[in-house]
């Protein structure tokens, strides 16, 4: 990567192409491709037609040519935004590489201020065809003052979700830039290769105006493989899966903690040559030693946070795994869309156990009102995949708003089906529950209502008025939500990543009217046990005191939270492995419940050579 990417050395003196030009014409002259691909021309159309598009395109579906060709054949300049300050130096510098005036404005980091003045000058005088910066720089006074003096011939958005501020990439400035763009006229064009249908109506809602173009690609990336594992020792299996079934290329493992990813690449390579850790708590010549020896193909597999990936663009990943459960459907798309980028087949991992599942729930306690709902909405909804019967693939892409075959023939449900059984009737009541309860659903209360749980929240809301209480009832407390999680990854229930809420969808609707059976994975079979790795002892001491506890309330028909509320719970956790502390907490529960609790910690803190926990954060 150029060091000077990011001044005006080397710039091209003469615009690339001359404006009016056809746009085919300069697709052809200056990037080489004979024809557009997918939306791209329909992109272009519209913008040279002056109309704002919505551009939904998955990794490697050329997003970047939607707003260059039209900024090549349009007078004036093309502003484009970018949150990436590494994708802003790899589309600079090949931009100059065909003959581009394109230039960056960058941090005080990576440019000096003479070097900004320079390129502002250049701006300003005509000099540039497409200027790149991020969208703290664009609100900033010193800039707006220049804007209107610019000839601005298009506004590109690009990684247009981070404007939603309930997502996990919200960036604040994406929220400005209506307001500091208002005095400009030029078309816009807003891109993401990662929106739910919730968060691209609020980009066109936020980012454009008049009758927005939306085009959209699939989001499917056909030649990724699926798969996705409940798994009760999380390191040891990825271990096995690396090293017993190496692939022909390189492997970006996830996992949710900085010292997870120190754990699983010792693990995986004790000497440090074959795997390495990455997170942002490395010095930086660390973390560039690290990606520049990944990118270089010297080391094959990297052990890191979700913020490794952005911007990095490394064609030969042929597999990506994640530890525990992913932050979010969008983060486990945009995870495993690394892997493949070159078209060739590639494979995807999902391990994960009942403690990943604890840690997340432990994290979402802490949180309060909306908040606490949105944790919760994105857990649920990577959890209906992770539990999905059917499809993985079109349980992906239904998250996206994409109908798809019912079988891909390349997820690991469709090459090994798991054993099936007839639950349309526990299908169908949950549905017709969940419509009834409308934005209280959730699925914690579809549970309680199923088990006929006595809780408070049940009475509070009558919903043992209801012919749908209790027809889970002989179902183990611990096979309820699973079997809940299965319909939602069947797509006859929809969960809102921003408010939690659990609807029936169109085709769950359709279902209460069918009689064709409806088939689940009957139960979880595996007890619950200590996950060494992606889940701590914690995790799993917090799902086993939840579970007494709630076993407990059913045998005394109680209200669980009367016996044991979450945050005393908590404090149970965070007692694991001191004796006298956890026998006073447990003086002041029922006898039953009590010894369950203490079995549970003795079990849990006997492994004391367990590394540190993952989330003590949370205490």
């Amino acid at each position: 990567m150029s060091e000077r990417t990011f001044h005006a050395v080397d710039l091209p003196k003469k615009r690339a192409s001359v404006p009016g030009e056809i746009p085919l014409a300069a697709l052809t002259r200056i990037f080489g491709h004979g024809s557009f691909r997918g939306v791209q021309k329909s992109a272009v159309d519209s913008i040279l037609a002056g109309v704002d598009v919505l551009g939904l395109m998955p990794t490697g579906g050329g997003k970047s040519l939607c707003f260059q060709i039209p900024a090549l054949v349009l007078p004036g300049m093309a502003l484009v935004v970018s949150p990436l300050l590494a994708l802003m130096r790899d589309q600079v510098d090949g931009l100059r590489r065909k003959g581009v005036r394109a230039a960056a404005l960058a941090g005080e980091d990576s440019q000096s201020p003479d070097e900004r003045r320079e390129i502002l000058g250049l701006a300003a005088s005509g000099g540039l065809d497409i200027l790149y910066l991020s969208p703290e720089r664009l609100v900033t006074p010193g800039f707006q003052g220049l804007l209107r003096q610019l000839q601005v011939s298009l506004v590109a958005i690009d990684e247009a979700h981070c404007v939603c501020e309930w997502g996990r990439d919200f960036r604040p400035a994406y929220m400005e830039l209506p307001q500091h763009l208002e005095a400009i006229s030029a078309p816009r064009i807003a891109l993401t290769a990662s929106a739910t249908p919730a968060m691209t109506a609020e980009i066109k809602e936020r980012l454009l105006r008049g009758n927005v173009r939306e085009l959209r690609m699939s989001f499917d990336r056909p030649n990724i493989t699926i798969n996705a594992r409940r798994v009760v020792e999380p390191l040891a299996d990825l271990d096995r899966l690396v090293k017993e079934r190496p692939v022909a290329g390189s492997t970006i493992v996830y996992l949710p903690t900085r010292q997870g990813t120190e754990e699983a690449a010792a693990l995986l390579s004790p000497d440090g040559r074959s795997a390495a850790a990455y997170h942002a708590g490395l010095p930086d010549h660390e973390r560039k030693r690290v990606q520049d020896a990944f990118l270089a193909g010297e080391i094959p597999t990297i052990c890191a946070t979700t913020a490794f990936g952005m911007g990095v663009d490394h064609p030969n990943t042929r597999r990506v795994v994640y530890v525990g459960i992913p932050a979010s459907i969008i983060d486990y798309y945009q995870g495993i869309g690394r892997a493949g980028r070159d078209g060739l087949p590639a494979e995807s991992h999902l391990l994960w156990s009942d403690a990943d599942v604890a840690r997340r729930a432990r994290l979402a306690i802490t949180l309060e009102g909306s908040a606490r709902r949105r944790e919760v909405g994105r857990m649920e909804a990577v959890l209906g995949l992770a539990h999905t019967p059917g499809c993985r693939r079109a349980t992906l892409l239904r998250c996206f708003g994409e109908e798809t075959p019912a079988h891909c023939g390349n997820c690991d449900l469709c090459m090994s089906p798991p054993a099936r059984v007839e639950r349309g009737d526990l299908a169908r009541a949950t549905i017709r529950l969940a419509g009834r309860l409308g934005e209280d659903s959730s699925v914690s209360i579809l549970n309680e209502a199923l088990l006929a749980s006595p809780s408070s929240r049940v009475r509070s809301m009558r919903l043992d008025s209801l012919p749908e209480y209790g027809f889970g009832k002989r179902l183990r407390i611990q096979d309820c939500r699973p079997l809940i999680r299965q319909i939602v990854g069947l797509g006859y229930l929809e969960v809102s990543e921003t408010t939690g809420a659990v609807l029936p969808t169109i085709v769950g609707k359709a279902q209460l009217r069918s009689a064709e059976p409806i088939q689940l994975v009957d139960h979880i079979k595996e007890a619950i046990r200590t996950s060494r790795g992606a889940g701590d002892r914690r995790d799993v001491y917090w799902q086993e005191i939840l579970t007494a506890r709630d076993e407990c309330a059913k045998r005394l028909s109680t209200d669980p939270a009367r016996l044991l509320d979450e945050k005393s719970a908590l404090k149970l956790v965070a007692a694991v492995d001191s004796d006298e502390d956890s026998r006073v907490l447990l003086s002041r529960l029922p006898t039953g419940l009590g010894s369950a609790i203490e079995e549970a910690r003795l079990r849990n803190a006997k492994r004391r050579d367990m590394p540190a926990a993952l989330s003590l954060s949370l205490f």
